[in-house]
């Protein structure tokens, strides 16, 4: 059990081995099953975001793959792609830089605005 700790802490020290990190190569994995599982929005959604401060966006559906620079703020609207075991992967643009952003979310601080394109 010694060596389990000694093992760890020589990690932490020389790679940066937090369990955040250790959890990032699941997050590319579990994004890729997400896509492939995730039931498609046709026509696509249009959201809003509510509530205050800032709302993650996640790499994956799961509370370890936030990115902790992509973010969305009340007011912002988001599309929805799919989703995938209660997470919306969604995406945003914002008009002022030209950027655009990716990811998911879970929904509560979502409202629902209105499909985008030809409606049938």
């Amino acid at each position: 059990m010694k060596m389990i700790g000694w093992l760890f802490k020589i990690c932490l020290l020389i790679f940066g081995c937090l369990p955040g990190s250790l959890a990032w190569a699941d997050c590319a994995k579990l994004n890729d099953e997400a896509n492939a599982k995730a039931a498609a929005y046709y026509p696509r959604e249009s959201y809003s975001v509510t509530g205050s401060g800032r709302l993650y966006l996640y790499s994956a559906p799961s509370p370890e793959c936030r990115q902790e620079n992509t973010f969305v703020i009340p007011g912002d609207s988001l599309v929805l792609y799919s989703e995938f075991k209660g997470w919306y992967n969604v995406g945003f643009f914002n008009s002022k830089t030209g950027k655009e952003a990716f990811g998911w979310v879970k929904p509560e601080r979502l409202k629902y605005k209105g499909t985008l394109g030809p409606k049938n």
